[in-house]
């Protein structure tokens, strides 16, 4: 298995990337661990067996009240300090509206509740940010996450849908001009 390290992660990205850089990383792991010989002692399993299978001997386990976004903040945190950076030095927050992996997915309506509540925060900031929104945007999703607080978006799917001929029509749909 070839995987990268941070640093070729960073050179990757600062080669091929005009522009853009990479100046921090952070991660975050749960403290609690759960252990193959655990999970033997809630079901009919064993560390061999597990392990055999698939190399895993243990992994985490997130609090009962600790959402994905809470890890998320965390590994932010990291990722600013390793960048030398202080929160108030942040100019763009990226709200994903779809899960992670593939083009073409629907819009997470539950995410414009989200986009709103960080807008209401940056605005209470006095702070100049830009709050953008990737994923499952089109001509109606478009309309609500401007409407929830974004002032950038990203629409892949929506924008290329029915070739070369229909991006000026998709785009002017996407800005509300159209459709």
């Amino acid at each position: 298995m070839n995987t990268l390290t941070d640093r070729d992660l960073r050179r990757e990205i600062n080669t091929q990337w005009t522009g853009a850089s990479l100046s921090g990383l952070g991660h975050y792991l749960p403290p609690t661990t759960i252990t193959n010989h655990d999970l033997g002692k809630m079901v009919d399993t064993s560390d061999e067996w597990i392990s055999s299978r698939t190399g895993i001997r243990s992994r985490r386990r997130a609090g009962e009240l600790q959402a994905t976004s809470d890890l998320a903040v965390e590994a932010a945190r990291g990722a600013l300090a390793e960048a030398n950076l202080a929160i108030d030095e942040i100019d763009l927050i990226l709200v994903m509206s779809v899960n992670p992996g593939f083009g073409g997915q629907s819009f997470i309506h539950s995410q414009l509740d989200k986009i709103a509540k960080i807008r209401s925060m940056i605005d209470a900031s006095g702070r100049s940010i830009h709050l953008e929104v990737d994923g499952g945007v089109n001509a109606e999703t478009a309309r609500l996450c401007v409407e929830a607080g974004a002032d950038v978006l990203v629409a892949g799917s929506a924008t290329f849908k029915g070739g070369p001929d229909c991006y000026a029509d998709n785009i002017a749909a996407l800005k509300g001009d159209g459709a």
